[in-house]
């Protein structure tokens, strides 16, 4: 009865939440007040039904502990109470909240305990099904399944775990198999590496919950992962397979709601470009004699407010046309930084003419996916911010500034991937929304390439840079910034679909 309407009142309320976001995006942010009533109404209820369930549910608990101080020796009041408790626990490890599935999981260990004790008395089979239901969730596995291409590659798996600063760590490595993998498994954290003859070695995070079978395709299938060809990847260049990851949450920079995207697989840089990579992209310019792309792309700064002031350059440009960074206290491989979001981009468009490799600007979502792995994260290293981790404000105690790219550090993800949360943020090539792709779908890269030469008057910045506080460098902080600002906190970074080698993304889908 009441727990039964508690339930009902929590589903209406996540339909509210749904309501929500769909009137959010409904309605732009300039829009009159009036155009923004269906979020608030839809807040409203949301919040309503919250509260109604929470009622229930307390009055629910209430009775149930009143019988349970009444007849104490009672084996099925507690087996009620225990699997609520259960139920409970699934829901937050699927949600990601290991300090609630903590004390849920303590407290079922005491709850067996209790049964165990009075089961003798029991005048059903419900206490006795309660405790198979405690003793599945206590020892709960899952399913590691996947394909991997070629068919003779090695799969290797290291758990992981948070150590005592909170920092996810990787246990040792160890084969499971082969080709396929199907294999049942301790639920949690685990890194998995791929390897084969003749190809560059992979490593495919993964978050297995109890009774699940992960990682998965779209279709909900095991995930197919073609280990890219030997030679295809740089030694600058870090794959991030194809999958889901949790997107959002946390409280800094204009998050959206937490939720479920999928991602092709995509290579980004190690590193953001530096000041040095940067100085031979406006050399080659000025070989080729196109002295307006040089003026153009010149970093420096705004002599002024306005959008088209003249630009103090970065650089000065010898009687041979080289140029040589003006400020002698910065590193040539620390990241650039005074580039416009145009710069950025032309930048890529001359490393893919060189290269012959599609690189571009990343998405946002590829930046956040590549920063926090597929578990939703807080940082790249783990769950707790310190500044002596990164490169942001109060990291040294002289003056902060950026530094080479080839600095140790901790901010690096689990993917390998470096200077993701401080140092410098990045342009994205995402045009500034307010929310994010719905939760369960699939981000289309290919459309937001098609629309970045539309105009937008903001642009998306990922990332955290030198002077940053603590709080606003979370993986899931986003900001935008007007695409012809020249930051001295805003640098960028590369990356490219992987569509050669095997993979195109297709696979996964």
């Amino acid at each position: 009865g009441l727990l039964t309407t508690a339930e009902a009142r929590r589903r209406a309320a996540r339909d509210a939440a749904n309501r929500r976001t769909e009137a959010r995006r409904a309605a732009q942010p300039w829009h009159p007040m009036e155009d923004h009533r269906g979020y608030y109404e839809a807040l409203r209820d949301e919040l309503d039904l919250l509260g109604d369930a929470a009622v229930y549910h307390d009055k629910w608990h209430r009775d149930l502990l009143a019988v349970i101080i009444r007849s104490p020796h009672l084996p099925e009041p507690h087996a009620a109470l225990a699997a609520w408790q259960v139920e409970q626990y699934f829901e937050a490890i699927g949600g990601g909240d290991e300090r609630a599935a903590t004390v849920l999981r303590n407290q079922l260990i005491a709850s067996r305990t209790l049964l165990e004790q009075r089961l003798p008395r029991a005048r059903s089979d419900e206490p006795k099904r309660v405790l198979d239901m405690i003793a599945s969730a206590l020892s709960a596995e899952g399913t590691l399944a996947l394909q991997v291409s070629p068919a003779g590659a090695q799969v290797e798996q290291a758990l992981v775990d948070r150590d005592v600063f909170g920092m996810w760590v990787e246990g040792p490595f160890a084969t499971i198999g082969g080709g396929a993998v199907d294999a049942t498994v301790s639920w949690g954290r685990r890194v998995l590496r791929l390897t084969a003859e003749g190809c560059a070695p992979v490593r495919l995070p993964v978050l297995l919950l109890p009774g699940e079978r992960a990682p998965k395709r779209l279709d909900g299938e095991p995930l197919r992962v073609v280990l890219p060809r030997a030679g295809s990847l740089g030694p600058d260049d870090v794959y991030v397979p194809a999958g889901w990851f949790r997107a959002g949450g946390g409280d800094a920079g204009d998050v959206i709601d937490e939720r479920r995207l999928w991602l092709d697989g995509f290579v980004m840089k190690r590193n953001p470009v530096t000041h040095r990579e940067y100085i031979a992209f406006l050399d080659a310019l000025w070989a080729a004699g196109e002295r307006a792309s040089v003026a153009a792309y010149m970093a420096g700064q705004r002599a002024g407010f306005r959008e088209d002031a003249p630009i103090e350059p970065s650089y000065r440009r010898d009687a041979e046309g080289r140029h040589h960074l003006e400020r002698s206290n910065t590193s040539l491989d620390a990241p650039v930084s005074l580039v416009d979001w145009a710069s950025a981009r032309a930048y890529a468009a001359w490393l893919s003419a060189e290269t012959g490799q599609r690189w571009r600007l990343p998405s946002e979502w590829e930046h956040e996916k590549a920063a926090r792995g597929v578990d939703g994260r807080a940082y790249p290293w783990g769950e707790y911010a310190e500044a002596c981790l990164t490169n942001i404000a109060n990291s040294r105690p002289d003056r902060p500034g950026a530094c080479s790219v080839y600095t140790e550090t901790r901010d690096v993800s689990v993917y390998g991937v470096r200077w993701l949360a401080g140092n410098m943020r990045n342009w994205c090539l995402d045009a500034w929304s307010i929310d994010g792709p719905p939760d369960g779908s699939r981000v289309d890269i290919e459309a937001l390439c098609r629309a970045a030469d539309e105009h937008a008057d903001f642009r998306v910045v990922r990332g955290g840079a030198f002077p940053s506080p603590i709080r606003t460098v979370h993986t899931a902080a986003r900001w935008a910034d007007r695409p012809r600002w020249r930051p001295t906190t805003v640098g960028f970074r590369l990356v490219r679909s992987f569509d050669e080698g095997g993979f195109d993304g297709a696979d996964a889908r």
